[in-house]
This record gives C-alpha cells, sequence and structure tokens, in this order.
C-alpha cells in the first residue's frame, strides 16, 4: 500500500472523485445515509481547502492508483492555553483493505506531518458507538482523555 499526501488541488484532482465515493461509503456505514449533492460538493470543498492548507495535510492509500482509504488531519489552536495541538479530522478504509495495517500506515503519516510541524498533542474525536475506530486508535497509542457530552 502507498501513502500519498496531497499538496495541491491539481494533485487532487487525480483522487478527488474517488475519495468522496469513499466518503459516502463511510456515511452510508456509519449513519445508513447516503451523501445528498449539496453535502458532497461542500466535503469537495473542504478537500480543496486542505490540499491547498498549510495547516491541513490529506493523505491518501493508494492501491494500483485506486484509493483504498484517505485521512484528513489539521492543525488547531486552544484558545486557553494558546498552544498548537493536531486532530485527526476524518479516517477511512474501505471494507476490502481493513485489517492489513492500511489504517495504520495513515496514522503514521499524519503523525510524521504533524511531527514536522512541531506539534507535540494529537486529539481524535470517535463517536462512542464507533468501537472499531477507538479501538484502532489504542491499537496505535491513542487513550481515552474524556468524553464529550452535547446538547441538542
Amino acid at each position: 500500500m502507498d501513502i500519498k499526501r496531497i499538496q495541491s488541488i491539481n494533485a487532487l484532482s487525480q483522487y478527488q472523485d474517488q475519495i468522496l465515493t469513499l466518503w459516502n461509503e463511510n456515511a452510508l456505514e456509519m449513519a445508513d445515509v447516503a451523501l445528498e449533492a449539496d453535502e458532497q460538493a461542500n466535503i469537495a470543498k473542504q478537500l480543496q481547502q486542505m490540499a491547498d492548507s498549510r495547516y491541513g495535510a490529506l493523505f491518501v492509500a493508494l492501491k494500483e492508483q485506486r484509493v483504498a482509504g484517505y485521512a484528513l488531519a489539521t492543525i488547531q489552536k486552544d484558545l486557553v492555553t494558546d498552544s498548537l495541538y493536531g486532530l485527526f479530522d476524518e479516517i477511512f478504509v474501505t471494507k476490502a483493505y481493513r485489517r492489513q495495517h492500511t489504517a495504520k500506515q495513515l496514522i503514521r503519516e499524519i503523525r510524521a506531518w504533524f511531527h514536522t510541524q512541531a506539534i507535540p498533542v494529537v486529539h481524535v474525536h470517535v463517536a462512542l458507538d464507533n468501537e472499531r475506530a477507538r479501538k484502532m486508535f489504542e491499537h496505535n497509542g491513542f487513550s481515552p482523555e474524556f468524553i464529550l457530552l452535547s446538547e441538542d
């Protein structure tokens, strides 16, 4: 599996449709809902911003030039401590390539990117009912810190 960082809108154009297809697969798997056309357009815009930002990183896992997975991460600022931290915004690997260390490779590349940006602390938000993702991140060195409660 090859992991590639997408660093320009031009480079993204080669993979954007495949990433959107996987993003939709993720939405169907996690929420049992397909993405609407306007949601896909907003995600495409987000991908373009990510590919062109020094505060974000977009990586794809490629198997024979086909996208098998993707990961997005951003550098965030804690307004209380005035410090920077890394955030895994999105990670997804298609079913055919799970349990083959694809997610581990994506995590490793994002960690390396955070390291080059001098970002020592990295967080990820995982839905309470997403046990598979929680275990995957724990297996890759993350540990639960707190539970975020929200009001509708």
